[in-house]
């Protein structure tokens, strides 16, 4: 019970305190801090007796909870924001994995926060900003958290370009990049580490995802040396009335390359399907090549060089000079 201090066996009726508490807390997945609590009647010594008895659970040093642990990430990530008070929002990596655009167990979790002078705490880095504009704020299942946006650019010095395009495309395929404000902020810092990629990035037609198996496999193109793939291209086929969309698509070599998993690909009508598409594109001159997941997940350089040598072999099969074929677009 919130706010609580039962004997054993025995609960205490609810107090108006309590009811102010619950309040406050059903807006912040079940979260208040130190201010709040003082705004609802109780001071310093009733919060220290309240965490004593169980009734209050502290989950930072000014940020308590209604319940007990375990907490849930967007709690974690709230009281890190609360921490630091209003206007706090959760940053770089931590805002990435909360909004689904990047991968990966949630660590130490970064806030920016607009205070003079603030200090890290266990589990929490704190950046200090002179300014946070309001254009990049979001609230992700009650979170305040970095856009898509800023968080690329906070990002950049860090991700090679094989992870910042990833993070990019799974970024504006959730639908979460502005690209003008995306370019206006790499603008604001061009000349610093990690704009560049950014800016050479941004150049590129902007590519969205079906799958995560398409987000891994898209930046392979990198260290294969090959032009980037149109991808989600469509082809027209013999007998066929509507065009078929193919993962990634060289139009120079004619090859196509499909992202198989068993999240996507995984049963016999599905893979009878996945043969006869592939048979339709090698009537009209196309050849398809199937990567699957487990391969590209563990080993994306193996994954890399064999698309190179694929599309050497397919260079060579059609006339074409085979160090052409697979130089890089500038």
């Amino acid at each position: 019970m919130a706010g609580g201090s039962p004997k054993r066996g025995q609960a205490r009726p609810k107090t108006e305190v309590d009811r102010r508490i619950e309040a406050v807390a059903a807006d912040q997945l079940h979260l208040i801090d130190t201010a709040q609590l003082a705004g609802c009647g109780l001071g310093p010594r009733g919060a220290r007796f309240r965490v004593a008895s169980h009734a209050l659970h502290r989950v930072q040093m000014n940020v308590h909870a209604l319940h007990p642990p375990p907490y849930s990430q967007p709690q974690r990530l709230l009281a890190a924001t609360m921490t630091y008070g209003p206007g706090a929002l959760v940053s770089h990596e931590a805002s990435g994995i909360h909004q689904r655009f990047r991968d990966g167990p949630l660590g130490t979790i970064d806030v920016i926060t607009e205070r003079a002078h603030p200090r890290s705490r266990g589990g929490i880095t704190v950046h200090p900003v002179e300014r946070i504009d309001p254009r990049d704020v979001r609230r992700v299942s009650g979170v305040p958290c970095a856009s898509a946006d800023l968080v690329l650019v906070q990002l950049a010095p860090s991700l090679g370009e094989m992870e910042l395009e990833r993070a990019l495309v799974a970024a504006e395929s959730l639908g979460y990049v502005k690209r003008g404000r995306l370019s206006e902020l790499v603008a604001e810092r061009r000349g610093r580490p990690g704009v560049p990629k950014l800016e050479a990035l941004l150049e590129l037609e902007p590519v969205l995802s079906q799958s995560d198996l398409e987000l891994l496999f898209l930046p392979l193109w990198r260290p294969a040396g090959l032009e980037r793939p149109l991808t989600q291209h469509r082809v027209a086929v013999p007998a066929g009335e509507k065009l078929i969309h193919v993962d990634f698509y060289w139009p120079r070599l004619r090859m196509v390359v499909e992202a198989d998993s068993q999240r996507f690909h995984g049963d016999w009508e599905r893979a009878e399907i996945d043969r006869e598409r592939d048979q339709l594109l090698a009537l009209t001159g196309r050849v398809c090549h199937r990567f699957v997941r487990r391969r590209v997940r563990t080993d994306p350089l193996g994954c890399a060089r064999r698309l190179r040598q694929l599309a050497e072999i397919r260079a060579r099969e059609i006339g074409l000079d085979a160090a052409a074929a697979t130089r890089r677009a500038a």
